[in-house]
């Protein structure tokens, strides 16, 4: 008997914001400040992207209206994320209390990568976001929201920091 709360499977709900919590404890938040944060986000990220262009493009398993609600989410994330990081550049610089991966990009490869990956992301995201929805069905929603939470929490402090 499947248990479902808002037409969504509870049991793969809860393993889902489980596994993410464990991986925010354990990994992300241990390792936040150190450079293996960007890179298991560009090879977790490019793994992702590649199976989320293979089933838009090839396969076609995946129809638009399945992920527009959330996708229109993302985008206003993402804008906001990038609109906050420009400020900071201009104000500031860029420093890891700006953006965590973008400022590891500064260091590592110069800054025309840095605006070269906020162009880059947007695509790799939704991608993103199409890989999820096929490996987790509609309880890729469950996954997008934490992140979204995570996000929203992020945003805020970096807009405190541009306030002050």
């Amino acid at each position: 008997m499947v248990i479902s709360l808002f037409g969504l499977n509870l049991i793969k709900s809860l393993i889902i914001i489980l596994v993410v919590l464990l991986y925010w404890k354990f990994v992300y938040y241990k390792y936040h400040k150190k450079p293996i944060t960007p890179l298991l986000f560009a090879v977790l990220g490019s793994i992702l992207a590649i199976i989320g262009f293979y089933f838009w493009f090839m396969d076609k398993g995946v129809r638009f209206k399945e992920i527009i609600p959330l996708f229109y989410v993302l985008l206003l994330f993402i804008t906001l994320s990038f609109i906050f990081a420009l400020i900071g550049i201009k104000k500031y610089d860029l420093n890891p209390k700006i953006d965590i991966t973008l400022s590891w990009v500064d260091k590592t490869f110069g800054r025309i990568f840095v605006y070269l990956t906020m162009i880059g992301t947007y695509p790799v995201l939704i991608f993103n976001m199409i890989a999820t929805f096929i490996l987790l069905g509609k309880e890729y929603v469950v996954f997008w929201m934490m992140i979204f939470v995570a996000w929203t929490i992020s945003g805020t402090k970096v807009l405190r920091y541009l306030i002050k």
